[in-house]
C-alpha cells in the first residue's frame, strides 16, 4: 500500500474531530448543536498540509574520480562503503577540496545532506596518507566532539562499518559510558563483554558481532595506545585535561600529531555553553603547543547566507581560529529549469500515472507509454519520469508557485484542481529522479490543534466557542463567557473557574483531570445513592446564583444579598461542588446522575496531550503502509558433518513506522506507554467483535467464547509489547499465555459495560445470564420469568460495572488491574457496606435508603403498580445471586473466605446484540428492557429502540472496533533515561523494522541515524524553527516518497501562535548562535582549571578528596599549601603553565589577569575579587563547617554529626572545587543525582538498563518521595532519600519574611540550640521572624531510591510534586545598594556575588526517617502541621528489612546554587494593587529580554524572579541572575547607571514597539518566549508601557 500524506492528513484530522465529538457530548441540545457544527469545520482545528519543495543537492565528483585526480588516497578503494558511492554531493566535494587546502570549515548544509562525510573523508584521507608515508603511529590525529553521547555512539557504529576491512586506522569513544577496563572484573562488566552484549546478535554485519582489532574499547586501551580518531563530549574533555593520568592524549610521544578538531551540531555551543567550550578549546590548543589544528564545525541550522558574517564571528570566537565566509560550505542545489517544454499534461494524466505507479512502477511505464505514446530512451522509472515531467508545462506551473510553503488547498484552488489531483501530481513528481537528483523534492507539513476548551454564554443568550474569550456582546448586552466541562456519563454541564471579587472568572491553567471545584448548571443536588454519597467521596455542595452578564456570583440563601446591577431574573442557579481535601481531592461525583469516577467524573473538550496524541498516533499508524526489510544472513564458514556449508538465509521484518517527538524525557516515556496501552485496548475490543461475528450461534457461554478468542489471538500472532521486547532481547520471541490474555480482554469489556464508548454501550457486544439458571415468575408480582431474568441481568451488569468480578483463573494484581476500569476490585454483601474496603451492599444498608439496584427495581415495579422493591431485591439475592445452598445451580455470585461476593463469569453468556435501546433522557444505551425503564440511577427517561449503525455513524470508537486493522503496534521510548545498551538496542531494532514507533525526547533531534523514514510526528510545537527543521528532517531520506511532518499544537500559547503562523515555523529565520569569549568569570575559572591541571600532574598525590587537599595526609603537607608553593616559586612546570595561559586566555583579559606576574593568584588565595572565585574563602568555609560539626559532635547533642563530617572530608576534590565555582561547573556532575530503581526490585534485569539521573534542580520535583517516573515501560515510585555510607545530608533552616518576603536561609541547627538561631531577624528588612515558622530543607545530594513495587504504567498520569519558583536568598544582613537616578525615579541596584544564592524548594513537605531515608508526603492540612510523625506499623528500609526508626522528621527538599545576581528596585511608580503581581511579572519578562539584547547574548542566558518588599507601599524587586551555574558575569555588567538606563529604555521599547498584538496582550514579537509560556495569559505589554511611561515622563 502506498502512502498518500494528503488523504492521510485529512483522515487523521477528521478522526480527531470525530474523537472530540465522541468524548465530549453535551446533554443540552442547543449547546450540542453548536459544538458539533463548530467541530465539523475542517479548518478550525487543522491546517494544511503545507507543501514545501526544495531542489535536490547538486552532484559532484565521485570518490574514484577524486582518487584518480590525486585528491584522495588510493586506499579508499579498501573502503567500499565510501568508494562505491555513485557520486558525492557538490558540497561534500567542496569540503574535501577546501579541507585539503587547510581551511577551517563551517559545514551548514541542512538535514540529510551528508555533513559527516564532509569532515570524515578528509580525516581518513590524511590518515591514509600517513600510512603511505609509514608515519601512522599511535596517537590522536582527530578529535570529534559531540554534544550528546547518542551522537557519539552513532558515529562509532559508522566508523565500524567504514573501517570493517581497513585495520590501519584506530578509533575509540571516551565518554562517561566508556568502561575503564577491557576485561570484566568482579566489580564491573568489561568493555569487551559489553560490546558483545550489544552487538552479538546483529544481523546487518556478522563481522561486527566481535569488535574490530582497530577499535579501542576501554579507557585503559586508549591510554595505552591513543587512537587516531578520538570521540568524546566537551564535559569529558574537561575531565581528560584535568586528571593527571589522562594527560597522555595531550603531551608526550603520542600527542605530537594532532591535526583535526570537529565540533558536530555546532549550533548547540551558544551563550555560556559556547563561551565555556571556547575557553576549553583555547586551553586544548595551548596544551598542544598551539599546533596548527584544522577545525570543522557542522550544523544543519546555523543561518542563511545573509548571516555569513555572524556565522564567521561565531566560529572564530568559538574556536579562536581564523574563519572566512569562503570556509562556509553550504549545500548547492540543482536549479532544474524547463528544457524545451513540449507538452502540457493535465490532472487526468497525473491521476492515472500515480495510480499506476502505486501498483507497480515497472508496469506503470508501459501503461503511460501505451496510453499517452510517450516513448523515452530509458527503462528506469525515476529517469523516465524525470525526462517526461521536466518537459511538462503543468509541472513548471505548479513548481513555480512553491517558492514558499503553500497550503495544498490554496495550491489546488490556484490550479483549479481537486486535492486528489494535486496529491497525485506530488506523488508522481516526487518519483522523478535521475541519479541522486530529484526533480521535485517535497515534504508535507500538517498541523492539528488542540481546542482550548468549550466556552459558553448562559441564557438568555446561549452560545459556545472553542477559543478562550472573556466576554461577548449581543444586541447591546454583555455576556460573560465561562469555561464548561461535562459529566462523563450523563453529559450534564458544569462551569469551572475561580471566584475572585465576587465574580466567577476563567482560569487559563485549569487541569480538568484534577478539578477540585466546579459549578453544576442546575438547581437540584441528587445525593440518594448510599453507595456513593457526597460525604463518602469527600465532597460538599452549596447553592449559588450566577449573573450571566458579568459573572457576579453569590450564595442563594443569604439574608443580605449583594447585587451587580443586572436584571436578577436572568440569574442562573448553580451548585458549587468542592473537594473536601483542597490539596489532593478531586470532583468524583456528578450531582445529576450520581455517577462516580475515582479518577474524576468531569471531562473537558480537551482530553489532555497524551489522549489526543494517542488518537492521532493511532490514526497515523492506520494510514501508514507496511514496509519490509529483508536481510540476507550470512552463516558461519563452518561445515556440517557432511562437509556442507549452510546456505544464507533471509530474515524479513516489517513495520509501519514513525518517530514521535516530545520535549521532555518523561513526556516521551509516558507517551510510549500510553499509546501502547490505548491501542492494545482497542485492538482487544476489535478482536472480541471479530470473534463474536464469527460464532455460529446468537449466544455462547463465556468460557467457550474465551477459548474462541484465544484461538483468534493465536491466529493473528498478537503478542503484548513487553513480552515481544523481552523476546527480541533474548533472541526468542515467545507467544504469551493466550488463555489468560483472552480472559483479561473479555473481563475488561464486562467491567466497562457502563462506559459510553465500550463495546457493550456501542451495541457491538452483549452478555446475559446463562440459560441454565431457571428463572421463575414470582407469585405476587406482575413479572414474567423472562422479565425476572432481564432484571437480574441488569443488576449483574451493575455489579460488574463496579469491578465485582471473580477471576476465573489465577492472576496477579497487575493482571487483574488490566480489566478493572475504575482501578479497584470490589465485593458485595447482602446489606452491609464498607467503602474503605471496597465492599458494596446489594440491598440498601440503611433503613429508608436506596442505591442503584433498589432505585431501578422501584421504577420497574412502579410500572406494574407495585412497590416494596427492597423485599423483592432480598428475594432475588436469596434465590439467584447468593443462595446459601452449596453448589446451587442458579447462583450468580461466588463468595470468598470472608463471605464477600463477586459475579461468577461461568454464569455469563456472550450474545450478539439483537435489539438495542437508548434512553430518551440520559441517552444511556442498553440491550435490557423491562417496561422501557432506563437502568440509569434516578433517571425518569424511557427506553426507545435504536439502530447503532445509524446512531454511531460518526463515533470514533465504533469505527475503530469495526475496522481497525488487526495488527499490533510496537512502541518504545528512546530517551536519556535508557542506558547506552538499551538505547542502542532500540535504535537498531527500529532500523531493522522490528519496532513501529520510537517515542523520543530531543535526544534524536540531531543527526542520529534511524534509516529510511517517511513520517515524523511532533507531539507539541518545537521551541524554534531550528528545532522544527531538525525534527522534521529525521524523515524524508527516501528517493521515491514524500516526507510527512505532522505536528500537534498542544494547549499552550506558543503552540497556538505557530498554528496561526505555520510558515514561520517551517521556514522561520534561524539566528546564528551568539557568544562572548572574554567573559571574565568564565575565563578565570578556566584559568584556575589550567593551573590545577599542571599542579595535579606535578603532585598527583593530592588528586584525591577535600580532606587530603586541605589538611594533608597524616598531618603532612596539604595540597593547598603545595599549590601556593607551586604557583609562587619558579619552576619548569610553572613556566609551562604561564606559557599555556598566554596562549589560552583572551588577549583582552591577559592584562587584567596579570598573566606575566601571576597577579591572578591573589584572587585565588589572598584578596578576593567579586567576579573571581576564591579558594581561600572555600577553604575557610570548609574549615568552619568542619569545626561547627565537630563542636556538635563533642557536645553529644544532635544526630549524624560524624557522618556529615565524613561527607565533607571525603568529597572528591574536583567535585569540591566545581561546587565552589573554582572550576568550570559544566564538566562535573556535582549536582546530578540518581533515582536508583534496582535496589530491591524483583525486576532487576530490566531496571538495570535504566539511567535515571537528573540535575538536582529538577530531581527535587521529579524524583521526590512519592513521585512516579515512567521509564522503559515501567512505573517506578520514589520512596527513599538516598544515604551515603558514613555521610549525612546537608540541612538548611529557612523562613520567609512576612514583611518583605525575603527567603532567609542558614545552616541547620538542632532545636535545642535555637536560642542563638541566626534566623531571628530578616536579613533584608530587619523584621523579627516567627520562630515557629522556621522549617528545614534537606539537599538530597546522594539521590533517591525507588520502592520495590515496580508496576506497569496505566492511563492515569504519574504523580509528581510541585516546586516553588526560584527564590533569592542572601547571607548578608543587608545588600549594598547603589542608587541611580533614572528618569523621574530612583533605581536601587545591588550586585550579589558569593554572599547570595538562588534557592529552589519543593513546595511539598515530607516525613523522613533519619535512619534509612524512607519518606512519605506530609499532609497539606495546615491544622494538622507537626514536626515529627510516629509510625504505628513501621516501615522497611531500602534493602527490605524492618527499620527500627519509628519517628519520622519533617523536611522540605531544596536545592541551593550560587550564581551572579542583580537585584533592581524601582522606587516609583508603585504598581496597581489589584494587578500588581501580573504587572510585576510582565515588567520582569521585559527586563530579562532587554538584558539579553543589550548584552548581545543568547536568549535563555538570564533568569529572573520577583521579590516582594514594602517601602512606603507594596512593591517588587526584580531579581536577574545568570543561569550558568556559578555565574557567567552577565548581570554584573548591568551594574552601572548607564547600563541600567539602557536596560529600562530597552524594556520600554520592546513593549512599545511591537505591532503584532494588542496592548492588553503580548506576543513573540515582544514579551512572550517559549520559557514563559505558562504565564502568557498574564503577560501584557500595556503593563510595561504604562509603567515605564511614568518612569520616563
Amino acid at each position: 500500500m502506498a502512502f498518500d500524506p494528503v488523504s492521510a492528513f485529512q483522515n487523521i484530522a477528521k478522526e480527531y474531530r470525530e474523537y472530540l465529538k465522541t468524548i465530549f457530548d453535551i446533554d443540552d441540545p442547543e449547546y450540542r448543536a453548536i459544538l458539533h457544527k463548530k467541530l465539523s469545520d475542517d479548518f478550525l482545528l487543522s491546517k494544511g498540509p503545507y507543501l514545501d519543495v526544495v531542489n535536490s543537492f547538486q552532484k559532484g565528483k565521485s570518490i574514484p574520480e577524486l582518487v584518480e585526480e590525486g585528491i584522495l588516497s588510493p586506499d579508499f578503494k579498501l573502503l567500499p562503503r565510501l568508494y562505491n558511492i555513485p557520486g558525492l554531493y557538490a558540497h561534500q566535494e567542496e569540503a574535501i577540496r577546501k579541507a585539503g587546502q587547510g581551511e577551517n570549515l563551517v559545514i551548514t548544509t541542512g538535514t540529510g545532506s551528508g555533513k559527516t562525510e564532509c569532515f570524515l573523508i578528509p580525516i581518513l584521507n590524511e590518515l591514509m596518507r600517513e600510512k603511505e608515508r609509514g608515519a601512522l603511529t599511535d596517537g590522536v590525529r582527530a578529535l570529534l566532539i559531540y554534544p550528546m553521547n547518542a551522537l557519539a555512539n552513532d558515529q562509532m557504529d559508522r566508523l565500524r562499518k567504514l573501517l570493517l576491512d581497513y585495520p590501519y586506522i584506530t578509533f575509540g569513544s571516551y565518554t562517561g559510558q566508556t568502561k575503564e577496563k577491557t576485561e570484566t572484573t568482579p566489580n564491573e562488566i568489561g568493555a569487551l563483554d559489553l560490546y558483545r552484549k550489544l552487538n552479538g546478535s546483529r544481523m546487518d554485519e556478522i563481522k561486527l558481532r566481535d569488535p574490530l582489532p582497530n577499535e579501542r574499547l576501554s579507557r585503559q586501551s586508549m591510554k595505552e595506545k591513543p587512537p587516531h580518531i578520538l570521540i568524546t563530549n566537551y564535559a569529558m574533555l574537561e575531565y581528560l585535561m584535568l586528571r593527571p593520568e589522562d594527560n597522555v592524549f595531550f603531551s608526550g610521544e603520542h600527542a605530537k600529531n594532532w591535526k583535526f578538531i570537529v565540533l558536530d551540531e555546532a549550533h548547540t555551543y551558544s551563550g555560556s555553553t559556547g563561551a565555556e567550550v571556547s575557553a576549553l578549546l583555547r586551553r586544548l590548543r595551548a596544551e598542544l603547543g598551539q599546533k596548527e589544528v584544522q577545525f570543522f564545525l557542522t550544523s544543519a541550522t546555523l543561518g542563511g547566507e545573509s548571516q555569513d558574517d555572524a556565522i564567521v564571528r561565531f566560529s572564530q570566537r568559538l574556536c579562536s581560529a581564523p574563519f572566512s565566509s569562503q570556509g562556509i560550505v553550504r549545500a548547492s542545489r540543482v536549479e532544474t529549469k524547463p528544457n524545451g517544454v513540449r507538452r502540457t499534461l493535465g490532472p487526468a494524466f497525473y491521476l492515472e500515472a500515480s495510480a499506476a505507479l502505486r501498483q507497480d512502477e515497472q508496469k506503470a511505464i508501459k501503461i503511460i507509454e501505451d496510453r499517452y505514446h510517450f516513448e523515452l530512451p530509458t527503462s528506469n522509472t525515476g529517469e523516465y519520469l524525470f525526462d517526461l515531467l521536466s518537459n511538462d508545462q503543468t509541472f513548471w506551473d505548479i513548481k513555480n508557485k512553491l517558492d514558499i510553503p503553500l497550503d495544498i488547498e490554496c495550491l489546488a484552488e490556484s490550479m483549479g484542481w481537486s486535492l486528489e489531483e494535486i496529491a497525485s501530481f506530488v506523488d508522481a513528481a516526487s518519483r522523478a529522479c535521475k541519479g541522486d537528483i530529484k526533480l521535485f523534492d517535497a515534504r508535507y507539513h500538517g498541523f492539528i490543534k488542540a481546542p482550548e476548551g468549550a466556552f459558553i454564554t448562559l441564557p438568555p443568550h446561549k452560545d459556545l466557542f472553542l477559543t478562550r474569550k472573556n466576554s461577548v456582546q449581543v444586541g447591546g448586552d454583555d455576556y460573560r463567557v465561562f469555561e464548561a466541562v461535562a459529566c462523563r456519563q450523563c453529559h450534564s454541564l458544569y462551569l469551572v473557574g475561580a471566584i475572585e471579587n465576587d465574580r466567577l472568572v476563567q482560569k487559563a491553567k485549569n487541569d480538568v483531570d484534577s478539578l477540585r471545584e466546579a459549578f453544576y448548571l442546575g438547581s437540584t443536588v441528587n445525593d440518594k445513592d448510599e453507595d456513593d454519597s457526597l460525604s463518602s467521596v469527600e465532597m460538599s455542595a452549596k447553592e449559588y446564583e450566577l449573573c450571566p452578564h458579568c459573572g457576579f456570583i453569590r450564595q442563594t440563601n443569604l439574608v443580605h444579598k449583594k447585587s451587580c446591577g443586572h436584571n436578577e431574573k436572568d440569574f442562573v442557579k448553580v451548585i458549587r461542588l468542592s473537594a473536601n481535601d483542597p490539596k489532593s481531592g478531586i470532583i468524583k461525583k456528578c450531582v445529576r446522575c450520581e455517577s462516580v469516577n475515582n479518577l474524576g467524573i468531569l471531562r473537558g473538550l480537551f482530553s489532555g496531550q497524551e489522549a489526543s496524541t494517542s488518537v492521532i498516533g493511532t490514526s497515523l499508524f492506520e494510514e501508514l503502509p507496511t514496509q519490509e526489510k529483508r536481510v540476507v544472513v550470512q552463516p558461519s564458514d563452518e561445515e556440517d558433518e557432511f562437509g556442507e556449508k549452510p546456505e544464507p538465509s533471509v530474515q524479513v521484518s516489517s513495520a509501519k513506522q514513525f518517530m514521535a517527538f516530545s520535549d521532555s524525557r518523561q513526556a516521551a516515556a509516558y507517551y510510549a506507554s500510553y499509546l501502547g496501552t490505548t491501542y492494545d485496548a482497542i485492538l482487544g475490543g476489535r478482536l472480541i467483535k471479530e470473534t463474536l461475528d464469527g460464532t455460529d450461534t446468537e449466544e455462547i457461554m463465556l468460557p467457550e467464547f474465551v477459548r474462541k478468542l484465544e484461538r483468534k489471538l493465536d491466529e493473528n500472532n498478537i503478542i503484548p509489547s513487553d513480552l515481544y521486547l523481552e523476546g527480541l532481547s533474548s533472541g526468542n520471541v515467545q507467544k504469551p499465555d493466550y488463555h489468560k490474555l483472552a480472559w483479561q480482554l473479555v473481563l475488561k469489556q464486562l467491567v466497562e459495560n457502563e462506559n459510553r464508548n465500550s463495546l457493550f454501550e456501542l451495541g457491538l457486544f452483549s452478555f446475559g445470564l446463562s440459560g441454565s439458571i431457571l428463572f421463575k415468575a414470582p407469585k405476587k408480582r406482575d413479572l414474567s420469568a423472562e422479565e425476572v431474568k432481564t432484571i437480574s441481568e441488569v443488576l449483574t451488569a451493575m455489579m460488574l460495572g463496579e469491578g465485582a468480578v471473580y477471576p476465573p483463573i489465577s492472576m496477579n494484581e497487575y493482571e487483574r488491574s488490566s480489566y478493572l476500569f475504575k482501578g479497584k476490585e470490589t465485593f458485595f454483601l447482602k446489606n452491609k457496606s464498607d467503602r474503605r474496603k471496597y465492599v458494596r451492599a446489594f440491598l440498601p444498608a440503611q433503613k429508608g435508603g436506596t442505591n442503584k439496584r433498589c432505585d431501578y427495581l422501584s421504577r420497574v415495579l412502579e410500572t406494574k403498580g407495585q412497590d416494596k422493591a427492597v423485599s423483592f431485591l432480598d428475594l432475588l439475592w436469596e434465590a439467584f445471586f447468593a443462595s446459601k445452598k452449596p453448589n446451587h445451580p442458579r447462583q450468580i455470585l461466588i463468595g470468598d473466605k470472608d463471605n464477600r461476593y463477586q459475579v461468577n463469569p461461568s454464569c455469563i453468556e456472550v450474545r450478539k446484540t439483537q435489539r438495542l435501546y437508548q434512553c430518551d433522557k440520559c441517552h444511556h444505551v442498553t440491550p435490557y428492557n423491562v417496561s422501557n425503564v432506563c437502568p440509569t440511577f434516578r433517571c425518569g427517561g424511557h427506553l426507545v429502540e435504536m439502530d447503532p449503525h445509524k446512531a454511531y455513524a460518526g463515533n470514533h470508537y465504533f469505527r475503530l472496533y469495526e475496522s481497525l486493522p488487526i495488527q499490533p503496534l510496537r512502541v518504545v521510548e528512546h530517551t536519556a533515561q535508557l542506558s547506552k545498551e538499551e538505547g542502542y538496542k532500540y535504535q537498531m531494532w527500529f532500523k531493522d523494522r522490528k519496532i513501529d514507533v520510537l517515542s523520543c525526547s530531543t535526544t534524536f533531534e540531531m543527526g542520529v541515524d534511524v534509516g529510511d523514514l517517511q513520517t515524523v510526528f511532533m507531539r507539541n510545537m518545537p521551541p524554534s524553527p531550528s528545532n522544527y527543521a531538525q525534527r522534521a528532517g529525521r524523515a524524508g531520506r527516501s528517493k521515491t516518497s514524500v516526507a510527512f511532518a505532522l505536528t500537534f499544537c498542544n494547549r499552550a500559547n506558543h503552540d497556538f501562535h505557530f498554528f496561526d503562523d505555520p510558515i514561520g515555523m517551517i521556514r522561520g529565520d534561524v539566528i546564528p548562535p551568539q557568544l562572548k569569549v572574554d567573559n571574565l568569570k568564565i575565563c578565570i575559572r578556566h584559568l584556575y582549571s589550567c593551573a590545577f591541571s599542571y599542579f595535579f600532574r606535578s603532585y598527583p598525590q593530592f588528586f584525591s578528596n577535600a580532606k587530603q587537599f586541605f589538611e594533608g595526609k597524616n598531618g603532612g603537607v596539604s595540597g593547598y599549601g603545595a599549590l601556593k608553593e607551586f604557583l609562587a616559586n619558579d619552576s619548569f612546570e610553572r613556566r609551562a603553565l604561564q606559557n599555556c595561559l598566554r596562549q589560552s586566555v583572551p588577549l583582552s583579559l591577559q592584562g587584567e589577569f596579570e598573566i606575566e606576574h601571576f597577579g591572578w593568584m591573589r584572587w585565588l588565595f589572598d584578596r578576593p575579587r567579586e567576579e573571581c572565585p576564591n579558594l581561600d574563602l572555600a577553604k575557610r568555609r570548609y574549615e568552619s563547617e568542619i569545626a561547627s560539626l565537630k563542636k556538635g559532635l563533642a557536645s553529644g547533642d544532635g544526630i549524624g554529626f560524624r557522618g556529615r563530617i565524613r561527607n565533607l572530608e571525603q568529597e572528591p576534590i574536583l567535585s569540591f572545587l566545581s561546587r565552589n565555582d573554582i572550576l568550570p561547573k559544566y564538566g562535573f556532575p556535582v549536582d546530578t543525582v540518581e533515582l536508583d530503581a534496582s535496589v530491591r526490585s524483583v525486576d532487576y534485569a530490566s531496571l538495570s538498563n535504566l539511567n535515571l539521573t537528573r540535575d538536582l534542580s529538577m530531581a527535587i520535583t521529579e524524583y521526590a518521595p512519592g513521585c512516579q517516573v515512567v521509564a522503559n515501560g515501567k512505573l517506578i515510585t520514589s520512596r527513599y532519600i538516598q544515604q551515603a555510607p558514613g555521610k549525612d545530608w546537608r540541612l538548611y533552616d529557612y523562613v520567609l519574611c512576612q514583611k518583605c518576603h525575603t527567603l532567609n536561609v542558614c545552616v541547620h541547627l538542632p532545636q535545642e540550640e535555637w536560642d542563638n538561631h541566626p534566623l531571628k531577624k530578616c536579613k533584608q528588612c530587619g523584621k523579627e521572624l516567627k520562630q515557629n515558622s522556621i522549617k528545614t530543607f534537606l539537599v538530597p545530594e546522594f539521590g533517591f531510591v525507588a520502592d520495590k513495587d515496580v508496576r506497569r504504567p496505566t492511563l492515569v498520569k504519574p504523580e509528581k510534586t510541585h516546586r516553588m519558583e526560584v527564590a533569592f536568598c542572601s547571607d548578608k544582613e543587608s545588600e549594598d545598594e547603589t542608587v541611580y537616578p533614572i528618569g523621574q525615579t530612583e533605581v536601587k541596584v545591588s550586585y550579589v556575588g558569593d554572599d547570595g544564592d538562588m534557592v529552589l524548594l519543593n513546595s511539598t513537605d515530607f516525613f523522613v526517617c533519619p535512619k534509612c531515608g524512607y519518606a512519605i508526603e506530609a499532609p497539606g492540612n495546615v491544622s494538622a502541621y507537626k514536626e515529627t510523625l510516629t509510625e504505628q506499623h513501621g516501615h522497611r528500609n531500602k534493602n527490605g528489612y524492618p527499620c527500627d526508626g519509628e519517628i519520622l522528621q519533617r523536611f522540605s527538599l531544596g536545592y541551593r546554587f550560587k550564581t551572579d545576581i542583580l537585584r533592581i528596585r524601582i522606587k516609583e511608580p508603585l504598581l496597581t494593587p489589584e494587578t500588581m503581581a501580573e504587572e510585576a511579572y510582565s515588567i520582569l519578562q521585559a527586563l530579562i529580554l532587554a538584558s539579553e539584547r543589550i548584552l548581545g547574548i543568547d536568549a535563555g542566558e538570564i533568569g529572573g524572579c520577583l521579590q516582594y518588599y514594602y517601602d512606603g507601599g507594596p512593591n517588587f524587586s526584580y531579581i536577574l541572575f545568570d543561569k550558568t551555574p556559578g555565574g557567567a558575569g552577565h548581570v554584573k555588567v548591568l551594574n552601572s547607571q548607564m547600563m541600567i538606563q539602557k536596560l529600562l529604555a530597552q524594556a520600554y521599547r520592546l513593549a512599545k514597539g511591537c505591532h503584532g498584538c494588542d496592548e492588553d496582550s503580548s506576543c513573540y514579537g515582544c514579551l512572550r518566549t517559549y520559557e514563559n509560556q505558562s504565564h502568557h495569559d498574564e503577560i501584557k505589554r500595556s503593563y510595561v508601557i504604562r509603567y515605564f511611561e511614568r518612569v520616563f515622563r
